[in-house]
């Protein structure tokens, strides 16, 4: 894991009340911390709502997301198609 993923899940885990070594990184308050965040709600709730006020009106889902990062990582003269561990 890189170092910048290290330092943000760090930083992640110090302002979340879901700090015991055996909770969720990403645990919903919802449900006290038991369960994840479901990924159609953070959608739903966080992410189309934050791209119509940006003035996105295309469907986002979590495919556009892979797509976007695939073609950042070519901006970058990366090679997709190999996995170099």
């Amino acid at each position: 894991m890189s170092k910048y993923v290290v330092t943000e899940l760090t930083f992640w885990q110090q302002q979340t009340k879901y700090r015991e070594s055996n909770d969720r990184v990403f645990a919903s308050p919802h449900m006290d911390g038991r369960h994840p965040y479901w990924p159609a709600m953070l959608l739903t709730t966080t992410i189309r709502p934050a791209a119509i006020q940006v003035g996105i009106d295309k469907r986002i889902g979590w495919h556009i997301f892979r797509h976007a990062y695939s073609t950042m990582l070519v901006a970058n003269g990366e090679n997709v198609k190999v996995y170099l561990p």
